[in-house]
């Protein structure tokens, strides 16, 4: 089993939630191997509950249901919109959406609870240890392309440079800011990936087709490499 599929998460290096990798994330999307969706942090209204606080395994339920093919999988804005990014696709089957999770990972850049839903303050100290687990983080899963959920994610991660590539601005009709989306690299041990970043999908900033046309923008970028 490659390394970036190992079972070994200590909490005090990667954070309290292990994140989930797809059973075809080698395979990836479009020719690229290794896509890592990168969220922004989980709430629950019993977070701070000892059940809450053991549940290691959080992110990685999450994404074994949204890539099984059965009842059950979310369906709120922000997954319903994800499914048709990372599909291409305004009206994704079950199958095509439960396929596309699989070829990815998923993870949220903060690594624990911070409160009881979207509402509730990121604090420094939160940003903080995104940032101390971070690179281990991609240390152990080795993406070649990474996809930020958030403006404010992305302005918070303290890794990475700007590359030569061209940004991606999505059409005035398929967001409601068409603003420019950089390219940057990313190291990590014995590689790096290219990463940029699209509107928290919970939020109404960006439709579908910006978001998916981010992320095959950053895919053709790697495979140019």
């Amino acid at each position: 089993m490659s390394h970036y599929l190992s079972a070994s998460w200590p909490e005090e290096t990667f954070g309290h939630f292990i994140p989930f990798v797809g059973r075809r994330y080698e395979e990836g999307l479009e020719g690229v191997g290794r896509v890592l969706v990168l969220g922004e942090s989980h709430y629950d209204e019993d977070y701070e509950t000892s059940f809450h606080l053991s549940q290691r395994d959080y992110t990685q339920r999450i994404g074994k249901l949204m890539e099984s093919k059965g009842e059950g999988r979310y369906s709120t804005p922000f997954f319903r919109k994800l499914d048709q990014a990372l599909t291409g696709q305004q009206s994704p089957n079950v199958v095509e959406a439960a396929d596309a999770w699989s070829r990815i990972a998923f993870a949220n850049f903060i690594p624990q609870f911070v409160g009881k839903d979207a509402k509730a303050a990121k604090l420094k100290m939160h940003w903080q240890e995104a940032n101390r687990v971070f690179p281990s983080l991609i240390n152990q899963l080795c993406p070649n392309v990474i996809l930020v959920l958030g403006l404010t994610t992305w302005r918070q991660l303290a890794a990475g440079e700007r590359t030569e590539w061209s940004s991606y601005v999505p059409k005035a009709n398929e967001t409601r800011w068409p603003k420019a989306r950089d390219i940057w690299r990313m190291r990590y041990e014995g590689g790096y990936a290219l990463s940029t970043w699209v509107y928290h999908p919970s939020w109404p900033f960006d439709g579908w087709k910006a978001m998916s046309g981010t992320l095959r923008h950053l895919i053709q970028c790697r495979l140019a490499i």
